[in-house]
């Protein structure tokens, strides 16, 4: 490696680990009440939480390489443009090409690694964050039922105690199951308590001396049977097999080929299940278009001479993210062709960068230059009229 590519590439690391600590901890607390009700209602434990976190982090780690090597390509060309570092190489005969060649070899490399996490990682985290948070369930099953309240234990399916004794036996038992559309039940039952079940995914509710009443929608069928012993058997790995199936990034690429094949042509499902497997390779191809932006909008920011670059850097994220969720609901809905509308804000906006890229290497203004010119100069203005001060 040349010395420049090093300095660059360096130049580089270091704002793109920030960013990507940063956001990463965002998610972490995003998701802090959740994993705390596991860890204080659940009785996960504390290495059971670090285990969650880990599992937690790359699920969200294929989004946000590509979100944080743009902002990190930016600060790296302002602060080179700022520092007259590239009008330095440039008078050196080095065109601006070879100086954005350690920023493309870095994009490569934070593609390969979106595309491995998308692909293989996250499903992978996914599955080990799902059979955890089962064994937790599992292997603290009396934990987290509370007193005089309504226990969600899953979807439909509520449970009430009127008291919870110290050994996890309770009184005055209500446990309402309503999966069912067809026949929902509610169960009375004077004590009972909950204890792993036979299977790993399995919870049983031992029920004493009650009653079930079983509602059915023909007719207004009524059913009522009482019992001295009864056993509720709850399988939670069901639910955890259904929320699978409704959260098609998460699965494998072989998964969703299969849920392709069983699916009928152009439906919304189909479509879900087509823009899902092309996005796992959409969204990592975003590295390549945001390196291509990043660099001569860098340059571009600097030469404009305006303080407020990063804010029309954080608009420009948004217009393409707003077009990438736009695209990805008219997918599908069938409005335009799912694998179109999952690549299209990548080829839009990597041709905008390809077309500011040859005219910023050419010394050539741009309309994208002078959009940026008089948005800075209204935001100071707007500045200097509400605050009271000039410079942003």
């Amino acid at each position: 490696m040349k010395v420049i590519d090093r300095y660059i590439m360096s130049e580089l690391a270091v704002p793109f680990l920030s960013i990507l600590m940063i956001f990463t901890m965002l998610i972490i607390l995003g998701n802090l009440a959740n994993l705390m009700e596991l860890l204080i209602n659940r009785g996960a434990g504390l290495f059971n939480m670090l285990f969650l976190i880990s599992y937690l982090i790359p699920q969200f780690l294929g989004f946000i390489i590509p979100i944080a090597l743009f902002f990190s390509v930016i600060a790296t060309m302002v602060r080179l443009s700022s520092d007259r570092e590239i009008e330095a190489l440039k008078a050196s005969g080095i065109s601006l090409y070879r100086i954005a060649r350690p920023v493309f070899i870095f994009s490569l490399i934070c593609w390969v690694l979106s595309t491995l996490i998308m692909v293989e990682v996250s499903p992978r985290a996914y599955d080990g964050f799902k059979a955890l948070s089962l064994d937790v369930l599992h292997s603290n099953a009396t934990i987290g039922i509370k007193p005089m309240s309504f226990n969600e234990v899953s979807d439909g399916l509520v449970i009430y105690a009127e008291r919870v004794e110290s050994d996890g036996k309770m009184r005055g038992v209500l446990l309402s199951d309503s999966r069912d559309d067809q026949h929902k039940k509610v169960i009375f039952a004077k004590k009972g308590w909950v204890m792993p079940g036979t299977k790993e995914s399995e919870v049983v509710f031992k029920l004493q001396d009650g009653s079930i009443h079983i509602r059915g929608d023909v007719g207004q069928e009524y059913r009522m049977v009482k019992f001295d012993d009864f056993d509720f058997r709850l399988d939670l790995s069901k639910q955890m097999a259904g929320e699978k199936t409704g959260s098609y990034r998460m699965m494998y690429v072989s998964e969703l080929l299969d849920e392709l094949a069983k699916n009928k042509p152009s439906t919304r499902e189909y479509n879900s299940i087509l823009v899902s497997l092309n996005q796992k390779f959409a969204i990592p191809f975003m590295c390549i278009v945001f390196a291509i932006l990043g660099v001569p909008f860098g340059i571009l920011f600097q030469r404009s001479g305006k303080e407020p670059s990063y804010l029309i850097c954080i608009m420009l994220m948004m217009v393409f993210f707003i077009v990438f969720m736009g695209g990805k609901r008219m997918g599908e809905e069938g409005i335009i062709d799912p694998a179109v509308s999952s690549w299209f804000p990548n080829i839009l906006f990597f041709s905008i960068g390809i077309y500011l890229f040859m005219r910023v290497a050419r010394d050539r203004s741009s309309w994208i230059l002078e959009i940026s010119q008089k948005m800075s100069a209204a935001i100071e203005r707007f500045n200097e009229k509400i605050i009271g001060q000039k410079d942003f």
